[in-house]
């Protein structure tokens, strides 16, 4: 086309050059319409067969996934050679105004509805498989029983629905979809709750049971009314974190709460993985704690400093016998070693009150149990304790083994001793370098150890030259 237009500007001249442009303009029209035509020929044979077979396919298939852990998501089975004549159909009509194969033709008059089928099973696989990626091994085992009755709502687009089945294919796609839907808002639901756990978790991990400021000198009074203040102050953060966990986990068990023993035996395995991050996350705020005070006392590894942490005076003790004194640290180095092991113990003692995720959801259960029926007997109490199974079975009682508190485990840590010998050390290594500190005033012991007064009253008694007087002053310069 754009060829014959230049025909047309007869205000261009005719040169050697255009006229060898337009002869190997023909010889390339020629090489490609031949091409075209080769092309055209070569695909139209391809229809020695009835392309409404490839339409006997079934809507879903199940594929490998290295994305999930579960084995296997759901793919579209739609053939790709359908997709393939639909766009060359078009191709040829519209660039070349070719004559298309009738079978070729009458398959690409289901185009649009074809597409209108393909993407409602596209939407159903793409929510299906969402859900799937969305769990991991295990809450996919929590979940099995209602992943189970999803597939048997997709099974017929697996085994019996075919892209030929006209109206059906619409039915069955908003059906999946429903329930695929419920699922999901189930399935979001439960990640929220594992999130705010989660959340709660990093909270306590990210908690400092001990308050030392930097550069700061405190006195004994100072440290030990602070650190107990401080106290008090974690014990509430952590019964407020831990109730968000347990209330969480209660929201959660409601989706659970009826479904069969192995999906409860699934539910205890969750609960007791839910302890082991609480137990981690304890652990974590225990020992960065304890790291504090061994740093304060040790002085910082990184930077080598070590700061005061104590303002301690030095006087003199009167209380020995014959009237002798001596030099001594108050409060003594002793006091302060108790006081920092006292600490020490006092705050991983804070983790207390945070009972076991087992205990206290089985406590909850039965409060509910107890507003419910006012007075139970023990056998009813304890048939109802089995069959809830909010935190526990009896199955599970034979595979779990007793579980000590958090408090238990964790202050008979490696990790946590190690940490306490360090501070301990520590303090030993301050003991011996304040008797060596105060082993230096027994060259002044004169100064507090003679009668001033009896001195001064034999010295007065006494003539002496000048420069004795000079001589016994400049002994105490």
């Amino acid at each position: 086309k754009e060829h014959g237009m230049l025909k047309t500007a007869y205000y261009l001249p005719e040169v050697r050059e255009s006229l060898e442009a337009h002869k190997a303009y023909k010889t390339l029209h020629q090489i490609l319409t031949g091409y075209i035509k080769q092309k055209y020929d070569e695909w139209s044979k391809k229809f020695d067969f009835e392309p409404e077979t490839l339409l006997t396919n079934k809507l879903i298939i199940r594929r490998g996934s290295t994305k999930s852990k579960m084995g296997k998501i759901l793919e579209t089975n739609f053939d790709i050679t359908l997709l393939s004549i639909f766009e060359e159909v078009k191709y040829w009509q519209k660039n070349f105004s070719f004559d298309i194969p009738y079978r070729a033709m009458d398959i690409a008059t289901k185009e649009d509805k074809m597409r209108i089928y393909r993407e409602n099973i596209n939407q159903v696989v793409r929510e299906y498989n969402e859900i799937i990626e969305s769990l991991s091994a295990d809450e996919h085992k929590l979940f099995k029983e209602r992943l189970y009755r999803l597939d048997k709502k997709i099974a017929p687009g697996i085994r019996s629905l075919q892209w030929q089945s006209k109206n059906l294919i619409n039915l069955f796609a908003e059906d999946c979809r429903k329930h695929c839907r419920e699922l999901k808002r189930i399935v979001d639901k439960f990640k929220d709750g594992v999130s705010v756990i989660h959340s709660n978790c990093k909270a306590i991990a990210e908690m400092l049971l001990v308050e030392i400021k930097q550069k700061t000198v405190y006195t004994y009074k100072e440290f030990e009314e602070r650190q107990t203040a401080h106290r008090v102050k974690s014990e509430a953060q952590l019964k407020e974190a831990h109730a968000n966990i347990v209330k969480t986990m209660k929201e959660i068990y409601a989706v659970f709460e009826n479904d069969s023993d192995d999906i409860q035996r699934e539910w205890t395995k969750f609960v007791y993985n839910v302890e082991k991050k609480i137990d981690e996350s304890l652990r974590q705020t225990v020992k960065k704690s304890l790291q504090e005070i061994s740093k304060a006392i040790n002085g910082d590894k990184k930077t080598g400093e070590i700061h005061a942490l104590f303002a301690v005076n030095i006087e003199l003790d009167r209380s020995l016998k014959d009237n002798e004194t001596k030099p001594i640290l108050t409060p003594s180095i002793d006091n302060l070693s108790t006081l920092i092991q006292d600490t020490s113990k006092d705050l991983i003692a804070v983790i207390k009150v945070v009972p076991r995720l087992h205990d206290a959801l089985q406590s909850e259960k039965d409060k509910e149990q107890k507003d419910e029926t006012n007075q139970e007997s023990e056998v009813a109490t304890t048939t109802a304790t089995a069959t809830a199974t909010t935190t526990t079975t009896t199955t599970t009682d034979k595979q779990q083994p007793v579980r000590h508190s958090f408090y238990e485990n964790i202050r008979k840590d490696q990790e946590i001793v190690h940490v306490v010998v360090k501070i301990v050390s520590g303090m030993q290594t301050i003991d011996d370098a304040i008797v060596h500190y105060l082993f230096r005033f027994e060259q002044y012991k004169s100064i507090w150890s003679i009668n001033k007064d009896a001195f001064i009253r034999r010295f007065a008694k006494k003539e002496r030259p000048l420069k004795n007087y000079e001589a016994e002053i400049n002994k105490y310069k």
